[in-house]
């Protein structure tokens, strides 16, 4: 209705110049003779009159780049961005001393953590984000964008020397005691070996949305989005190890003891994906200070996520001139939480972005901006570990098939946490 008041208004004045134009000019009054009293002026302002200048009520002009319906727009962004951490279930690799009562344990006075101690911190990312907007009519656009995060990796390894120095352990809690123990890789004077302990991850989307313009201004518009979104997230956590022993019957495989000249290896991994696709709704807002330009820009996905795990390990004999024996079976990855696990889960996407951009001419421009995306229901490796494990299912372990009390330990149990990434981002902006 105000959009109509105003174009009224409009033809009022044009028609009342108009009219004004063409009446002949009134002869000039005669000389010593009273000029006629000037035009009255109303007292008061009428309701919904325009007074001055303000940029949400004045009309678009016809060169408004939503006013032709044809609007096109390219941006290409480089992001520099961080994620949340990967969580773990304490550390992962430790090394202590050999006074200590359990060697490399959790809570022994010497114990030092290696890895994973404060989780899995990824650092900075950086990504690409590439977005378009078409415009369909004089109100409604077409918009979409695409990023990826580089896949980026943490980790870290240890070795001793040939007589086992330095003592590097895989600290886990005794399912039959409750105790905390170690797994030696090396040993001073009793096993040589190398650890290494590795997590890749990588984040990926897009989305697509249908842009209607709720409000436009001289300089700026305020739109509504709806539309579909779509996220992926890959990522592992993987354990890798290789020991020799130093003095005979000092290592064993599947409850029998080895030769010094074989060597023993394994490996546990945890592999996650997370889907997410859902529908999404937003606002946006514009507006032009001269040449700085202002965009912040809200939006809500609901949608469903996949979560996908898949654990495995497996342990080896190396026995020179023979082919080597693999079994199933690592440490923190046994048959009892081994396998490949799914389920769908409910989940809320909310996003806020703010960009700041300088225009060089009509058709290009730059800008820097700040993103924060948060996903909940998110499936991490780390997350997936149970460190409570069953020696006698463990087939480097001495017990190994022993008999014993019942305990299903390790066992798999889907757990999921909230995710974020968030960051800056400086990229250009072409318009058509």
């Amino acid at each position: 209705m105000r959009k109509g008041f105003f174009a009224a208004v409009g033809a009022v004045v044009l028609g009342g110049t108009a009219v004004f134009a063409q009446t002949p000019s009134a002869p000039a009054p005669e000389k010593g003779a009273t000029p006629p009293p000037p035009l009255a002026l109303p007292s008061e302002t009428p309701p919904g009159a325009v007074v001055s200048s303000q940029l949400c009520v004045a009309p678009v002009a016809e060169s408004d780049a939503w006013a032709d319906g044809g609007r096109v727009m390219f941006s290409a962004d480089y992001l520099l961005w961080r994620i949340r951490k990967g969580p773990t279930p304490g550390p992962l690799l430790t090394t202590g001393s050999i006074d200590d009562p359990i060697p490399g344990a959790l809570g022994q006075p010497n114990t030092v953590s290696l890895f994973g101690g404060d989780g899995l911190n990824y650092h900075t990312f950086s990504g690409l984000r590439l977005s378009g907007t078409v415009g369909l009519t004089s109100d409604f656009a077409v918009d979409g964008n695409c990023f990826a995060l580089e896949k980026r990796s943490v980790g870290a390894s240890a070795a001793s020397n040939a007589a086992g120095s330095p003592l590097i352990t895989r600290p886990f809690i005794n399912d039959f005691n409750g105790l905390q123990e170690s797994y030696t890789v090396a040993f001073p004077g009793f096993a040589a070996g190398q650890a290494a302990v590795i997590s890749h991850t990588q984040l990926q989307g897009f989305e697509v949305n249908l842009a209607a313009n709720l409000m436009r201004c001289e300089k700026g518009c305020l739109e509504v989005l709806v539309g579909y979104r779509y996220l992926d997230l890959r990522e592992d956590l993987n354990f890798y190890e290789a020991l020799a022993g130093l003095v005979p019957d000092g290592l064993t495989f599947q409850g029998a003891f080895i030769d010094p000249t074989s060597s023993l290896a394994g490996f546990d991994t945890f592999r996650t994906r997370n889907h997410f696709n859902g529908g999404q709704i937003g606002a946006r807002w514009q507006q032009a200070f001269g040449k700085l330009d202002v965009n912040v820009t809200g939006k809500l996905a609901l949608g469903s996520t996949s979560q996908q795990v898949a654990i495995d390990g497996r342990s080896a004999l190396i026995t020179p001139g023979a082919a080597p024996t693999v079994v199933p079976g690592g440490i923190l990855a046994l048959p009892t939480n081994s396998g490949s696990f799914s389920h769908d889960a409910f989940s809320i996407v909310p996003e806020i972005g703010l960009n700041l951009g300088w225009r060089f001419t009509d058709n290009l421009s730059a800008h820097v901006g700040y993103t924060f995306l948060y996903w909940t229901h998110v499936v991490r490796p780390g997350a997936q570990i149970d460190p409570r494990l069953n020696p006698l299912l463990v087939p480097t372990d001495q017990a190994f098939g022993l008999p014993g009390p019942d305990s299903s330990h390790p066992v798999f149990g889907l757990h999921d946490s909230g995710f974020w990434a968030q960051g800056v981002n400086f990229g250009v902006t072409l318009r058509f």
